[in-house]
């Protein structure tokens, strides 16, 4: 009687296992060429990214490894890549629906990311982004945010803030309350308003014109948040983080001209004009989040004091506005 019952449990234990890899479709990950980076970081990076579409549970994930053994390709077949038509239709013939190529590289001081999703039943590509960062240190996150909107997921719900050099970070997924401060310290007049300034419904929020992805990913979820609420008006202080060479200067020319043109050029990583006028407003914004313990940007203010560190989509911050 044991034996059929082990038997039985086992298979009820598997079940679960089988029927899910039946039904979710699958996608190859290919390995990411690398520009002007280490050949290791390359290797490092895709395996990290097929992890995230992994975490994603949308798709059954085969490496490029994976796919050569189905196939039976060659070493040498695998290095041509598999953007071309017989390729696609190859993995569409193995019931591989989608494909993942890439490409991580540095263009001066700038490190890139270019991630392209290809449909193997059309035989074409269907979607392609492209994501930025300013050090060697980010290059996890910017993996986990490309694979996020190419694949058209939700944001991750803990997309870490960048922080203050010397602090220690909170653990990820850390369940604590946000802590409180004083909204009433914060000097709005220093700010830069995305809004109608009338609405009863101010929330502050500290950013830096280099700090990428993340300010400039929430500074767009803030516009979505804008064109379905009016009762909320944002209010922008510039942080200029230590640790970004430029963004003291782009700060303050940002804040020089009160525009937030100026500062969505600077997350798009366009030039922007070097402008003196004498403004005091970036130290005592810097002395500000200092005295509130802000330890990175992108950091959100509400209105009862809650503090939020991070990027968060448009749903989230709907979300944190009627909590």
């Amino acid at each position: 009687m044991k034996k059929p019952l082990l038997i039985f449990l086992a298979f009820l234990f598997f079940l679960p296992a089988f029927s899910s890899a039946k039904e979710l479709p699958k996608i190859a990950v290919w390995d990411l060429t690398s520009g002007d980076i280490k050949e290791a970081y390359a290797q490092d990076l895709t395996l990290i990214l097929a992890s995230e579409v992994s975490k994603l549970g949308k798709y059954e994930v085969y490496s490029q490894a994976n796919v050569r053994t189905l196939a039976g390709w060659t070493e040498e077949r695998m290095k041509l890549g598999c953007t071309n038509t017989q390729c696609l239709t190859a993995l569409g013939q193995m019931d591989i629906a989608k494909l993942i190529s890439g490409r991580i590289g540095k263009i001066g001081n700038r490190y890139s990311l270019s991630l392209n999703l290809f449909d193997t039943e059309k035989a074409r590509s269907e979607r392609m982004i492209s994501e930025f960062c300013r050090s060697e240190d980010e290059l996890i996150e910017l993996v986990q945010v490309a694979v996020r909107k190419l694949l058209g997921a939700e944001a991750a719900p803990s997309v870490p803030a960048q922080k203050v050099p010397g602090k220690t970070p909170d653990p990820p997924g850390s369940a604590r309350e946000p802590r409180r401060v004083d909204f009433s310290k914060i000097p709005l007049k220093n700010a830069l308003v995305m809004g109608d300034s009338n609405s009863p419904l101010k929330i502050a929020v500290f950013t830096d014109p280099e700090c990428l992805p993340y300010c400039a990913s929430l500074h767009q979820e803030m516009k979505k948040v804008l064109q379905v609420r009016k009762d909320v008006t944002f209010y922008i202080l510039l942080y200029p983080l230590p640790n970004h060479k430029d963004a003291y200067w782009k700060s303050r020319s940002i804040l020089c001209n009160r525009s937030v043109k100026m500062l969505e050029d600077a997350f798009a990583g366009k030039q922007i004009a070097k402008i003196e006028c004498g403004t005091k407003e970036i130290d005592e914004n810097l002395e500000l989040a200092r005295d509130l313990g802000l330890e990175g940007t992108p950091a959100i203010v509400f209105p009862d004091g809650r503090v939020y560190l991070g990027s968060q989509s448009a749903r989230q911050l709907i979300g944190l506005i009627d909590k």
